[in-house]
């Protein structure tokens, strides 16, 4: 009778257990906070201060361009001289436009000049009609500074810095969400196994109570109170280190967390997302191509190289003699000598050439050894891009089996853990084994959270490794 007795009381003692912890942890039940990964990269997409830092490298880009860009604006000088006093008294004033373009380095050039007064017979060219003269022309390169100059090719490089500095943000969004979502599952999974503990903390409390009402009646042995209360204070420990790592991961969290405003948001346990999904990777058809064509590393360099050949070029050119023609009309206006009336037609022509080579041949052998050493680094980098791409790859796929594997663990420990406690109803049983499968449900619990977080943090190094974002 009494036997009977205590197993009905034992019995209510669990349902009322099983039913407490059923109906609480209101944690589980909120959804509309849910914090997921695709939330968290849009925030490091549009407010994380390291990737805005980075766009601000093509604002920089686009002003050195405009800047470089000033070679070719058109330019106003001025120049003249006066001669008050002395035997021939005059003055001379000229006033001009230069326009350089990208058409073979041609320059044209147009103009005003004034001569007035008594010029010495050497001194000719700087008389004029009484209106001046207007005179219009142009200056171009054959050889030296033709197909390219300096000022050519330093646009053509900010054009691809502006390309690179784009480069550069996309590397540092892909670097910042694979980092972003390390933090997103670490957090996950310290707030997973702070609610697991505080579940079997929460069973031991309220066992406890019941075993002490039991234990009054004499239908449990002292001792069986006396273990579960140490199954309290243990459980409450290691309650409090996880309420630890949860702050510590909540804290590293909310460096990519961001609200409206830009200012840094700790995410809440009420924001835990409830299940945890993962969606299997089976195709890696191309996965080194698509590496390959993504990798915005290896865009860079070939940015560099295309600029490093750009400059290869220009030096080639500064090989080359410097010969220069000019051609330019001009007329005087206004009264004075006849000689001055006719149209006038001029032409001429600048020859240096150096007869040594040597500092050419120096730049240029340097610029080779430049690209020389660069196509080996790039070279290199495809190396490296292939070994992660195999081990981001290799590691998805134990990774996904080990969910399985963790799936059916969870299982038995659960029909353990139940056949465990049908057995203390029975009498045939204590707290102690008890306490024993307990935690290894809460365990196999933890670990099956942890497979997959681990999966998703796995699938999502595969995709930095890609490049995809």
């Amino acid at each position: 009778m009494l036997l009977k007795e205590r197993r009905k009381k034992i019995k209510y003692f669990f349902i009322f257990t099983v039913g407490y912890l059923f109906l609480s942890n209101p944690v589980l039940s909120i959804e509309e906070n849910t914090l997921t990964i695709d939330d968290i990269y849009q925030s490091v997409d549009e407010k994380y201060p390291l990737i805005n830092i980075t766009r601000k490298e093509r604002s920089i880009a686009d002003s050195k361009l405009l800047s470089i860009q000033g070679a070719f604006d058109p330019s106003f000088n001025a120049k003249g001289e006066a001669r008050p006093l002395g035997y021939y008294n005059n003055g001379w004033y000229d006033f001009y436009v230069e326009q350089p373009t990208t058409l073979w380095g041609m320059t044209f050039f147009s103009g005003w000049r004034l001569g007035l007064g008594k010029f010495a017979s050497y001194e000719g060219k700087s008389e004029t009609n009484s209106l001046g003269e207007y005179r219009t022309g142009f200056e171009i390169p054959l050889l030296k500074d033709g197909f390219t100059d300096r000022r050519r090719t330093n646009i053509a490089q900010a054009e691809l810095k502006q390309s690179e500095a784009d480069l550069k943000i996309i590397r540092k969004i892909i670097d910042s969400r694979q980092q972003a979502a390390s933090k997103y599952w670490k957090w996950v999974s310290t707030a997973k196994n702070y609610i697991i503990l505080k579940n079997i903390l929460d069973m031991a409390i309220i066992r406890d109570k019941n075993l002490q009402d039991i234990a009054k009646l004499g239908n449990i042995a002292p001792v069986e109170v006396i273990e579960n209360k140490r199954l309290v204070y243990q459980r409450q420990n290691l309650l409090i280190s996880a309420e630890r790592s949860l702050e510590q991961s909540a804290n590293e969290l909310s460096i990519y967390l961001r609200d409206k405003e830009g200012k840094r948001y700790t995410p809440k346990l009420s924001q835990v997302p409830n299940s945890i999904n993962f969606s299997v990777k089976n195709s890696f058809e191309n996965n080194i191509q698509k590496a390959f064509n993504n990798n915005p590393d290896l865009k860079i360099i070939n940015n560099n190289l295309e600029s490093m050949n750009t400059e290869l070029t220009y030096l080639y050119n500064q090989r080359l003699p410097d010969i220069n023609i000019a051609m330019a009309i001009s007329q005087d206006m206004g009264q004075g000598s006849k000689t001055r009336e006719p149209f006038v037609f001029d032409a001429g022509f600048r020859i240096k050439a150096p007869l040594w080579m040597r500092s050419a041949e120096g730049k240029i052998n340097e610029q080779k050894a430049i690209i020389e050493q660069t196509a080996l680094q790039y070279n290199f980098i495809k190396d490296q891009i292939q070994v992660d791409v195999k081990n981001a790859q290799i590691a998805l796929n134990p990774a996904y089996k080990q969910i399985e594997l963790a799936k059916q663990e969870l299982e038995l420990s659960i029909k353990l853990e139940e056949a465990e406690k049908e057995k203390f109803k029975l009498g045939d049983s204590n707290i102690l084994l008890i306490n024993i499968r307990e935690q290894t449900t809460a365990d196999a619990k933890i670990r099956e959270i942890n497979t997959i977080i681990n999966y998703n943090q796995a699938l999502a190094d595969y995709k930095a490794v890609l490049s995809e974002y």
